[in-house]
């Protein structure tokens, strides 16, 4: 895992599980919990890793998402419209026009 960039997100799933069974104080704050690699379409490193997590360990569910499938979906939320429209001009549009 290591070997394939992998370290930094198995930290995240690690620490993910920890807070969701309620890290130092022992009392669950969540029945369950999801940790998602947030990156660019053209990113398959990022979607490697995932694919290989997803398959070593089975306690934390992992999802890739691409940027711009996340700010599509934020964008339906009226209260985050504007934020994502923002962060997809700053972050995609400029991405995909290069």
């Amino acid at each position: 895992m290591i070997g394939s960039h992998g370290s930094q997100f198995l930290r995240s799933v690690l620490l993910t599980d920890s807070v969701r069974r309620g890290g130092n104080t022992g009392v669950a704050v969540a029945d369950s919990a999801l940790a998602v690699v947030l990156s660019r379409e053209d990113d398959p490193i990022a979607r490697d890793v995932v694919h290989d997590l997803g398959r070593a360990q089975g306690v934390v569910p992992v999802a890739w998402w691409t940027l711009a499938s996340f700010l599509d979906a934020t964008a339906q939320e009226p209260e985050l419209a504007d934020w994502a429209d923002s962060m997809r001009a700053r972050y995609v549009d400029v991405v995909q026009s290069t």
